[in-house]
Formats: structure tokens, sequence, C-alpha cells
């Protein structure tokens, strides 16, 4: 654990006056401006600040005190560094979740959907997130800590398929990996978002890909397609001469951006199909044309 008056070079017993004074005399000699370039320099700015973050505010400050006068010693996972910094408010334990799978189709519209749960103390360490030694103090502070790891420290065992009921709202524009907050029972939740693969479409960001085959005669002379969008069917226009792996942009047809009143766009990908097997009659014209283009 730093030393923050150590750090600051002044004693435990400092005025919060002798405190600012230390912290600008120091910031001031280690300033990156003043030393660039100079690593070691840049770390020690960066720690005068942390120190004088701490000491400067009366309520982080007394913590900080009785987190050194009550000599923790940490153990799974929860040191006196990680104490400290959540009694600071600068860690959380880790965070309560859920886990809800959504179709491509529901991000694109939003949805409304149903979860089952149920939220309970941890009966390890009755709801505090950490489990006591009651078997030696030390001031008003215990001996040891343990940061409870049954519920990694939040206190609160969360659990699917419960048999509490919440409907959440789901905005249009969420993604793989979005995490949506929820607060149950006075607890904040996080809802953890996975959406299932789609038979044809694949999305990348805000846009939706597809693939589209057509053959080789469809590709030389053009030809009109009805393809699938998010939205329903659509036709297109497959220009003349379009090559294998050109991009075609429907606008505004793609994934609603969050928050915001646009709309990405679709792409259809264009793969020509080349026969690997034809008729002896498609193989005559097939010859004809090569004759007719090598003239």
């Amino acid at each position: 654990m730093k030393d923050y008056y150590e750090i600051l070079g002044v004693g435990r017993d400092a005025s919060q006056e002798e405190i600012k004074i230390a912290y600008r005399k120091l910031a001031l000699k280690y300033h990156p401006d003043r030393n660039p370039g100079n690593k070691e320099a840049e770390e020690k700015f960066k720690e005068i600040n942390e120190a004088y973050d701490v000491l400067s505010d009366p309520k982080k400050r007394q913590k900080y005190d009785a987190a050194l006068e009550g000599d923790f010693f940490g153990e799974m996972d929860f040191n006196l560094g990680d104490l400290l910094d959540i009694l600071l408010g600068k860690k959380k334990p880790k965070e309560l979740s859920l886990n809800l799978e959504l179709t491509l189709e529901e991000c694109a519209y939003g949805a409304k959907k149903e979860i089952f749960y149920e939220l309970k103390d941890c009966p390890t360490c009755k709801g505090k997130g950490y489990i006591e030694d009651s078997g030696y103090r030390q001031g008003n502070f215990y001996k040891n800590v343990l940061f409870c790891g049954r519920c990694n420290g939040t206190g609160k065992l969360l659990t699917e398929n419960g048999k509490k009921k919440v409907i959440i709202n789901i905005p249009p524009g969420v993604d793989e990996g979005d995490k949506l907050r929820l607060f149950l029972e006075n607890n904040e939740i996080f809802v953890n978002i996975s959406v299932k693969e789609h038979p044809i479409f694949k999305r990348k960001g805000y846009d939706i890909i597809l693939e589209k085959e057509i053959n080789v005669v469809d590709a030389v002379l053009g030809c009109e397609l009805k393809v699938p969008t998010l939205y329903g069917e659509v036709k297109v226009e497959i220009p003349p001469g379009v090559q294998n792996g050109t991009y075609l942009r429907l606008k505004g047809k793609g994934i609603p951006f969050k928050g915001e009143n646009r709309i990405g766009d679709q792409y259809i990908k264009i793969c020509i199909k080349i026969p690997q097997e034809i008729t002896e009659e498609e193989r005559r014209l097939f010859e004809e044309l090569r004759k007719l283009m090598e003239k």
C-alpha cells in the first residue's frame, strides 16, 4: 500500500493547507512540461496527484487513515489496496449481470423482453460483500477482511430463470456485447446482450450485408431481382456487366443508430455463380459465344 503522506513529504497530522502547499511544490517540480521525455518524472507526477486526490478530500482521507491504522491483511484477491480503493470509491466489486440473447430483427426494431430472476442476499457474507474475522480486532477495524468469493463482493446472488419477472425495453440499435443497466430491488444489474446468428444477413456496425448469387447470363445482361431486407422484400436492378464481389447499396435498410435519427444501410454482395456442369445445348451456346468474342 502506498504511503500518500510520504509521497507528499508531510506528516500524518498535516493540515489541509500544508498538504496543498506540498502538492503544488512537487507538482511544479515533476510536471511533464518541465520534464519532457522523463518517464520517472511522469510516474512521480501521477503518484503525487493520486496522493493529493485522497488527502485533499476529508472523507477520503479519513477512510485512508482508518485503513492505515486498521492494519488490514488481504486474502482471496482482496488485498489492502483493493479494500482502500473500494472504500474511496475507486474500485467496485464484480457487477451483477444477466444474459439476454436477441435476434437481428430485435436489434433493428427494438423489443420488449421478459426476464425471470431471483435476487437474494449472499448467505456466506450476509449481504455485506466481505467476510470479517471476528477473532481479532485492532481499533475499529477487523484484522482480516476477506473478499467474499461466493458473490464476488457484491453481497448478492442473482439467479437467472427465477420466479420474479421484469420486462426490459430493448432500444433499436443494440449489438453483441452491449450492456443495458437495470435497477432491481435497489441493486444495479447489467444485462449482457448477445445476438443469434442470422441465416442470411451479416451485421457490420449499423450496416447489413447480404450475399446474392446470380448466374453468368444475368451478370452480363443485367437483371431485376427481389431481395430480402430486415424491413421486407424489395426489387433491385442489377446493372449489365456487374463484376463478382460488387457491393450494391440499399440506403436506410440497415440497423438504426442508437439514440440517433438515422439508419444504416444494407449492402448486397454480388456472387457470380459459375456452373460446374452444363448441358450439351448450353455448351454449344457458350462455344458460339466464345467464337463471337474472339472476332
